[in-house]
């Protein structure tokens, strides 16, 4: 009698277990892929803000051991001369413009970084991006402008503007309801005034931060509205929990969980004291000579900031008495602004 062999195809039940077996391992193996992308980009973030901090260091061969700031570029005209003019490290400094997106501008202006060392690839805002990327409102890409470098024109009016000195064009704006598309730089910085400028040099160690992933406003702590709805707080860390990226002035890279990774030094006290990196706490240590007043913001305490001349949003608040660096928004430093969410 002849046999005929019948291959057997999958029964409906052995079809739906194997499907749940694939979907069994696609719901553990999402989550760890997802961990392992999240942790690769927050260590990509962390080696990109060395190499902020290493372009940091590189400039202060060019200063005298100081980091490049936009007051050692910004001057007014050297008048020790037979025709007043610009003449590179001479000439009165103008810390008018000492913002972030000052400082950035002009260290991709000296060429000390490429605009992209700026974004961080951890970033969650939407309107931050490389300046030179296409940009959503013209659908083209706008390069950085090395053909604004024009200083023998610029010193004569560096009061006013810095223009002539770095290109005016890159934003550290933040706010939503700016006029411009794209903010070109990812990081806060040491706010340059007051005792704080005299110490952004090579010189400082550890206990000096520099740069930084950005924090809350005014250092906010858990359990406000300022932190708890803070978006940073999305950008390595938990959703709920703060965690991220700080340079210090020996160029180490640090990563942190508060905004408390170093001790102060208070003359006024004495003695260390705890310092909230996002904070300007010690008004007390920095007095006008003229007046005896006391400035907000001209400690030598770490207070960083993520902060602009004013131009994007035209709706911003000075970070300190009498200065022209302002607040990345009046909502919030370092961040961007909560309130607007929903017009995203």
């Amino acid at each position: 009698m002849k046999s005929t062999n019948h291959r057997r195809g999958f029964t409906i039940v052995e079809l739906m277990v194997v499907v749940a077996i694939i979907a069994l391992l696609i719901s553990l193996l999402v989550p760890a892929l997802a961990s392992s992308f999240a942790s690769a980009k927050a260590t990509q973030d962390q080696a990109q803000l060395r190499g902020v901090m290493a372009g940091t260091l590189m400039s202060s061969q060019d200063f005298n051991d100081k980091f490049v700031s936009p007051d050692q570029i910004c001057r007014r005209p050297y008048t020790a001369q037979s025709t007043p003019g610009y003449m590179w490290g001479k000439g009165d400094r103008v810390i008018n413009w000492n913002s972030t997106e000052s400082l950035v501008s002009a260290m991709i202006m000296r060429e000390y970084l490429e605009p992209s060392a700026f974004v961080s690839p951890v970033d969650s805002n939407p309107y931050v991006g490389a300046k030179g990327q296409i940009e959503e409102s013209s659908g083209i890409a706008i390069p950085y402008n090395f053909d604004a470098w024009d200083p023998v024109t610029g010193t004569f009016n560096a009061t006013g503007s810095p223009e002539g000195f770095w290109d005016l064009s890159i934003y550290c704006d933040l706010a939503p309801n700016s006029s411009e598309d794209v903010d070109h730089n990812s990081y806060a910085n040491s706010t340059l005034c007051g005792h704080r400028l005299k110490k952004w040099n090579a010189n400082e160690g550890h206990d000096r931060i520099t740069w930084s992933t950005r924090g809350t406003k005014m250092g906010a702590g858990i359990g406000t509205s300022d932190y708890d709805n803070c978006p940073s707080l999305t950008m390595i860390g938990e959703e709920n929990h703060w965690k991220g990226h700080m340079a210090h002035g020996d160029g180490s890279v640090s990563v942190e969980t508060s905004f408390i990774p170093v001790l102060h030094y208070s003359p006024a006290r004495g003695l260390q004291v705890v310092d909230n990196v996002f904070d300007a706490e010690f008004a007390d240590e920095y007095f006008m000579p003229s007046s005896g007043t006391a400035q907000n913001c001209g400690a030598a305490d770490n207070f960083l900031t993520f902060s602009n001349n004013g131009y994007a949003s035209g709706n911003a608040s000075q970070l300190f008495p009498g200065g022209n660096v302002l607040d990345s928004y009046l909502q919030s430093r370092c961040t961007w602004d909560i309130d607007c969410d929903d017009s995203w």
